[in-house]
């Protein structure tokens, strides 16, 4: 006995049938889609064909997608490693490579031009103490607020940045005047020396400032001057006064 299988009925089989299965995979599909051995009129091959043609597209289509993902992912990472690379972990401020380098470069823009700027080196007084006593968690909380109250002091074209441990540092981009450079550091000291309450802790720690310009002597890269600055910060430390500006060429040690 002979049977014959009409194409609308086998469309209707193939409805149903994902209807009550899950979704095949698209080569699954693909295979389903094959051409049918009943096929005997050219129509019914084109039309398969073009079926299959439609099945690989969207495969493609779906691969491609993936692809764009995965490299969107690889960039994203891409950025967040650039970042890490220049900013602090914990306080999310410029670590202390990202602030040579744009030292470096602000002194060579200041070589050609009248006005001078100025770095402040910043220790904080008697932290190691708070990190004993109530746990480094605690302090990197403290350093977080530290950090984002310098932030808020400078001006946008300024730059503040963590080196490391309880150490940070301003750049002052502009510095017209040792009274204007005294004003800065001034605010500095309170901003940083108020109170900080970290839920039941009322916690204040004071800074020593060390404070040094493009025009002190010989201080004429990056380095050097940070050195300058990180003298001031200790003669500060030394004397207990809020800041100290770094020593001219041939004066008296205090």
């Amino acid at each position: 006995m002979s049977h014959s299988i009409a194409w609308s009925d086998l469309a209707v089989t193939l409805r149903d049938a994902c209807v009550a299965e899950p979704p095949m995979p698209l080569h699954g599909i693909a295979a389903t889609l094959a051409p049918c051995p009943f096929a005997d009129s050219d129509g019914q091959k084109e039309q398969t064909r073009c079926q299959q043609l439609q099945l690989a597209l969207t495969e493609s289509q779906c691969q491609l997608a993936q692809v764009r993902a995965q490299l969107e992912h690889t960039l994203q990472g891409e950025r967040a490693a650039r970042f890490l690379a220049n900013h602090d972990g914990l306080t999310a401020l410029p670590n202390r490579r990202a602030f040579l380098d744009r030292l470096t470069v602000a002194l060579s823009s200041s070589a050609a031009k009248t006005g001078r700027l100025a770095v402040m080196f910043i220790d904080l007084d008697h932290f190691k103490s708070i990190n004993d006593t109530f746990g480094h968690s605690v302090g990197d909380k403290l350093l977080a607020v530290v950090g984002a109250r310098l932030s808020q002091v400078i001006r946008a074209d300024d730059l503040a940045a963590r080196l490391g441990g309880d150490e940070f540092a301003c750049l002052l981009t502009h510095a017209p005047s040792s009274a204007h450079i005294a004003r800065v550091a001034n605010k500095l000291f309170e901003g940083i020396a108020a109170p900080v309450q970290l839920g039941s802790l009322s916690l204040q720690v004071q800074p020593s400032i060390g404070i040094a310009t493009s025009r002190n002597g010989r201080a004429t890269d990056a380095e050097q001057l940070m050195k300058c600055a990180d003298r001031a910060m200790y003669r500060a430390k030394r004397l207990q006064c809020r800041y100290s500006f770094a020593k001219q060429p041939g004066e008296a040690a205090g």
